[in-house]
């Protein structure tokens, strides 16, 4: 199953949080958009290209990064990282077990309606290259994400549930944001999450009054 497949991932205690739970968090987010547009999200792969990767990273996280020379990203403490390690294509097994940077885009969520359910071997967002992300967060097997960490709470209306959260990126504001969004959904909305088991009913049951 999808969810035996994604207990595989990398563990880290952060304090009171569980990175686990943000991983919970980051599906009730895309839950969010998903139920608020009614569409299922799609997905595929497709080739992408080293250039194009590191140019959207590049765009994406410019307090981090720098530029692109000679097919490796630069960060702007000179780090350099290979985006391609030149091994062609691989594997579903491969791409989870050995990634580069470019196999991070190997799977992606396009736009429109889905027209089939994607392959058990499709998982957008799953492939992680992670000296990437231990450089950009910090490395929680070294205790490196801890003095990054702000509280939130999570569901001011509902769950009241405190969390803390990196404030890398904004992170933790975006989150915060989300939360208010699923706070102010009408019940009905709030429904269909739990019938996806994307929210708990006493969730639901803590804010009703």
């Amino acid at each position: 199953m999808r969810a035996e497949r994604r207990s595989e991932a990398r563990h880290c205690s952060i304090g009171a949080l569980d990175v686990p739970v943000l991983g919970g968090i980051f599906i009730a987010t895309l839950a969010l958009v998903f139920v608020l547009v009614g569409r299922t999200p799609p997905a595929m792969a497709e080739p992408v290209s080293a250039e194009d990767v590191g140019r959207r990273l590049v765009a994406a996280y410019p307090q981090f990064l720098s530029a692109i020379e000679n097919g490796h990203l630069v960060w702007k403490d000179g780090t350099r990282m290979p985006i391609d390690d030149a091994h062609g294509p691989k594997s579903p097994k491969a791409l989870l077990d050995n990634p580069d940077i470019k196999d991070m885009f190997a799977w992606r969520y396009p736009a429109g309606q889905a027209a089939d359910a994607p392959s058990f071997e499709i998982d957008p967002g799953r492939v992680r290259y992670q000296p990437l992300f231990d450089k950009m967060y910090g490395d929680c097997m070294k205790g490196e994400t801890t003095s990054k960490l702000v509280e939130i709470v999570w569901l001011p209306k509902k769950a009241r549930q405190r969390l803390k959260v990196t404030r890398i990126n904004g992170v933790a504001e975006r989150l915060e944001a989300v939360s208010r969004a699923l706070d102010a959904l009408p019940a009905e909305k709030w429904q269909e999450l739990i019938q996806f088991g994307l929210a708990a009913p006493d969730e639901f049951d803590a804010g009703k009054g």
